[in-house]
């Protein structure tokens, strides 16, 4: 029940303030006077509408339009200026509530302090309550009043969830039935236990089995890789001999050289052994007056039996010479058919022997 109302700078009213008696109370006065003022400051208070600051007194010089309503559970000042709303709730026990941000809605604590609904408001030209309606929205208000329709609205979310958990019971009764049809499939499944269990250890023996066998395959390339190795090693050690007959020639061609380069030191003897062959007559005519020239006779023999030497020794060198070129034929052969280098043990393609025994 309202016991008093305090209007400040709200239209017509500077600061009003009407205290009510239990019971009727009338607000009587000429016209434009501000008795339709306090029933839209009511309603103000009671909705926040209208959002806009057009009540606001024009006299005014306070940039606030205050409304305090007390009621029987408390008290509500309400407080707007062109920023926004605010309110503040004393209830009866002296707790206090400030609602400072405040939108389009109206707090719930206001709504029960005030405890004010449309049917407490009327206009100034409304028709009579419930007097002039139709039997239809004199239902529907006493229905709204009573709050039966939210009864109606629980009714309907009450069938909803019926209705979902009785499909869900449904759901549930036909699953059963599918499982007790699977479970009567699965009559005899004790004696499928030792089965399993023959079925685990023959799949254990299996993967030990597997893990062999990647193991003897692991082995097999290992095999196969040292084979391969070996056959190298056999190839190579067959170069051996062949290595060793070459050093034999090698060193046998040194000799030769050594042969050449003598045989080279005799020629340019023997250019000068045809001059003294040709001063022989004259140094013969002169041996019997020149006595002490017979010690030059005498190395002329000496290089006359040096020239025979040479020439023995040049027949040697074509023999040596016939002899080296068969071993080299033979050593050609050898790396042809062995495909390895004699000296690095390395394989050697068409290519690289070709450039070898170019070399030679």
């Amino acid at each position: 029940m309202l016991k008093s109302l305090r209007v400040k700078n709200f239209q017509s009213h500077r600061d009003s303030l009407i205290r009510f008696s239990p019971g009727v109370n009338v607000l009587v006065g000429d016209p434009q006077n501000g008795k339709t003022a306090i029933l839209r400051a009511l309603n103000l208070v009671r909705t926040n509408r209208p959002s806009g600051f057009r009540f606001h007194s024009h006299f005014a010089k306070d940039g606030n339009t205050e409304i305090i309503i007390e009621t029987d559970s408390g008290e509500v000042d309400f407080l707007k200026n062109e920023t926004g709303s605010v309110y503040s709730v004393t209830k009866e026990d002296g707790t206090n509530h400030q609602f400072t941000k405040v939108g389009v809605s109206v707090p719930d604590m206001v709504g029960e302090v005030l405890n004010l609904q449309d049917l407490n408001i009327q206009s100034q030209l409304d028709s009579p309550f419930l007097v002039g309606d139709n039997p239809a929205d004199i239902a529907r208000e006493i229905n709204r009043t009573t709050k039966i329709d939210l009864v109606d609205k629980w009714v309907a979310e009450l069938n909803r969830r019926k209705n979902a958990h009785s499909g869900a019971i449904h759901q549930m009764k036909r699953k059963s039935e599918e499982l007790a049809g699977k479970i009567e499939g699965l009559s005899g499944i004790e004696e499928v236990g030792p089965i399993l269990q023959d079925c685990d250890l023959v799949g254990r023996k299996a993967d030990k089995t597997k893990e062999l066998w990647n193991s003897l395959r692991i082995a097999a390339n290992d095999l196969g890789a040292a084979e391969s190795e070996i056959a190298g090693l056999e190839g190579h050690l067959l170069a051996g001999p062949i290595l060793d007959k070459v050093q034999s020639v090698i060193a046998q061609e040194l000799q030769v050289e050594e042969l050449v380069e003598t045989l080279d030191l005799f020629c340019d003897l023997s250019e000068e052994i045809g001059i003294l062959e040709k001063s022989v007559g004259m140094i013969e005519s002169f041996l019997d007056k020149a006595g002490e020239k017979k010690s030059k006779t005498s190395l002329a023999k000496k290089d006359i039996q040096l020239l025979t030497d040479f020439i023995k020794a040049e027949g040697e060198m074509v023999a040596s010479t016939a002899s080296m070129s068969g071993i080299r034929k033979d050593y050609c052969d050898t790396i042809s058919e062995a495909g390895v280098c004699p000296l690095c043990f390395t394989l050697l393609d068409d290519k690289a022997t070709e450039q070898i025994l170019g070399h030679l």
